[in-house]
Parts: C-alpha cells; structure tokens; sequence
C-alpha cells in the first residue's frame, strides 16, 4: 500500500485543505491545538476516498500542531495568548476541572 502516491495526491490534497481550514477555526474560537486533536477531526468527503485514510491519520497530528504554532506559538494555549501552557498534557476542559474543588 503507498501512502502518499501521484493517485492518492488529490484526495488527499483536499482532506488536508478542509483539515487547515477547520483547525484554523477552532483556533480562532478558543480550543488549544490538543482540544483539537482530541476532536478527531475527519473530513466529510474522505469515505469516497479510502486509499487515503491512513495517510491521513498519519500526519493528521503534526499538521494541527504546525498550525497551531504559526497561529499562537508553541507556548500559548490559545489564540488569545492569555494562558501559557507550555508542553504539558493538559487541555483547558482538563485544567478547568482541576480548578473546581
């Protein structure tokens, strides 16, 4: 099986437009780039292309982390910069129930 061939490259092309356009989003709205990779976010239009569903998923991760980074930087939680977060595990669902006691 070829992940990333000349046949695949439309489908493929047009799974990770719409995956741009929707994490850049969610960024604008609040979520952290590990909300959103939480959201397993899976285009509409890719059940008419199987042949690129794990090429998909492999590098799904890694681009919501580079968009994010241009957006907000790698040390700000979210788009507003207000919370930096750092490297850690924690989303900001995950943090805010830590703050309830």
């Amino acid at each position: 099986m070829v992940l990333y061939g000349p046949r695949e490259i439309n489908g493929f092309r047009d799974a990770y437009k719409w995956l741009v356009e929707v994490t850049r989003e969610h960024i604008r709205n609040g979520y952290s780039v590990k909300d959103i990779v939480r959201l397993n976010l899976i285009p509409p239009d890719l059940q008419n292309h199987p042949e690129i569903f794990l090429s998909y998923l492999a590098a799904r991760e890694h681009v919501i982390a580079r968009i994010g980074y241009h957006m907000v930087w790698i040390w700000q939680e979210d788009a507003s910069g207000q919370e930096p977060g750092g490297l850690d595990n924690l989303t900001s669902d995950e943090y805010g129930r830590l703050l309830q006691v």
